[in-house]
């Protein structure tokens, strides 16, 4: 944050006080580098700062690789038990970090000639134990989020306003980002869904489908960061979440475990939840929409 005051105060435009923090952060996570190919480690700590990556402690490997993301990734110590034995670490939630981990994502290769694969990461790291057992169906969901919001960014013809060196952080229609989210099978019997409670709603809206009601509604999702509890869904955190890229992920036993804020463009100075029920939802609950076709 020094650095960017700096570059702010002493009149630096902007959009090239931008691109230095990015090159800083694309240095800080690529850490010592000897060829363009991505290390295993680089690829693990770009992984982490979108995914909310959390290791097990108990596992050599795992000890011995959060201490390289420490060292040499911008990895962060949160504290040491008395023992000593391991550290408590995670990721920043920093946005200029996050667009760094996205932008290297969209761009790089793991190995070989093909492009970045999160999921065989993730895949790696889960046949080795490494990480946190309940926490693999809330991993894979969130990468399905992320990869959704990075495809909507690269093939959506309309994007919000934003700086060309955070492309890959940009606000994205919530329209496009359920075009590649939702499985085509299904598509457009979720977009052209209408409410269900429609005697809890202005009567104009009966009838009106998500697609329609959501057209000029925005996400913008760089990274996933943790709460402990229900207080972060307070209105007056959630414009803060949304303007900093974040979704976030809920602790486990609630009802809904992952959130996504939403800008409603055609209500000002309002921002509204998007809450995901997946496992801890009621088994075969249809939600609060039906199929209008």
């Amino acid at each position: 944050m020094s650095v960017w005051k700096t570059l702010v105060k002493y009149g630096m435009d902007k959009e090239e006080s931008l691109e230095i923090m990015t090159e800083h952060a694309l240095d800080g996570l690529l850490g010592p580098r000897e060829s363009e190919n991505l290390e295993p480690n680089t690829s693990i700590a770009i992984v982490a700062q979108r995914l909310l990556l959390e290791f097990k402690p108990d596992i050599t490997a795992a000890r011995t690789m959060e201490e390289e993301l420490v060292a040499s990734h911008m990895r962060v110590v949160y504290s040491v038990p008395q023992h000593g034995e391991y550290m408590y670490t995670g990721s920043p939630t920093e946005p200029i970090l996050s667009n760094a981990a996205a932008i290297l994502m969209n761009r790089r290769k793991t190995t070989g000639d093909g492009p970045f694969d999160a999921l065989e990461i993730l895949s790696k790291l889960f046949n080795r134990g490494m990480t946190l057992q309940g926490d693999r169906n809330e991993l894979i969901g969130r990468l399905l989020d992320i990869l959704a919001i990075d495809n909507a960014i690269k093939n959506s013809r309309t994007s919000f306003s934003s700086p060309k060196t955070l492309f890959h952080s940009s606000p994205v229609r919530v329209v496009d980002y359920l075009k590649h989210f939702v499985s085509q099978r299904f598509l457009q019997q979720v977009l052209c869904s209408t409410p269900m409670n429609t005697g809890k709603i202005d009567p104009t809206l009966v009838g009106v489908t998500l697609e329609e009601m959501f057209k000029d509604c925005w996400v913008h999702t760089s990274h996933y960061v943790k709460a402990d509890d229900d207080d972060v869904l307070q209105v007056r955190n959630i414009w803060a979440y949304w303007i900093r890229g974040c979704a976030v992920q809920l602790k486990r036993g609630g009802r809904s475990n992952r959130m996504i804020p939403i800008h409603w463009t055609f209500f000002p100075e309002t921002l509204d939840l998007s809450m995901k029920a997946w496992s801890q939802a009621e088994a075969g609950s249809p939600g609060d929409t039906q199929s209008s076709g």
